[in-house]
């Protein structure tokens, strides 16, 4: 049974998403996306920021998790240098950064430093110990 046949789908925003794209989200009990906090646990990380808006209620789209091809994350302020590879985890507003405890949400597909877009492949979310 498919439950999802589109891999990019399109949802309100919570809060004014301006400047956020890259960063991981999860979904409203009224079905708008907000960032995600770095303690969001696995099941309720909803995807990723693919466009963003500076409206409350505008419509954004979202990568889902499990979507085929390289996406872009934004990587947190303190986060170690990211190296292709690297398991990536949330970040305070969700953002990523590298780690080996806590939500991995991607695998870093190249380089970047704290503050750049890395490009990643999203993977289902789990929590790493």
């Amino acid at each position: 049974m498919m439950y999802h046949q589109k891999a990019i789908v399109t949802r309100p925003a919570a809060v004014n998403t301006a400047g956020m794209e890259g960063c991981f989200v999860t979904i409203t009990a009224a079905g708008a996306v907000t960032p995600a906090a770095a303690n969001t646990a696995a099941a309720s990380v909803y995807g990723l920021l693919n466009s963003c808006t500076d409206e409350v209620g505008g419509l954004v789209s979202v990568v889902l998790p499990g979507c085929d091809g390289i996406h872009a994350a934004l990587v947190a302020s303190d986060s170690a240098a990211v190296t292709d590879g690297a398991l990536l985890v949330l970040a305070a507003g969700g953002k990523v950064k590298v780690g080996s405890t806590g939500t991995v949400v991607a695998v870093a597909c190249g380089a970047a430093a704290a503050g750049e877009l890395v490009p990643v492949r999203i993977v289902e979310p789990r929590t790493a110990a």
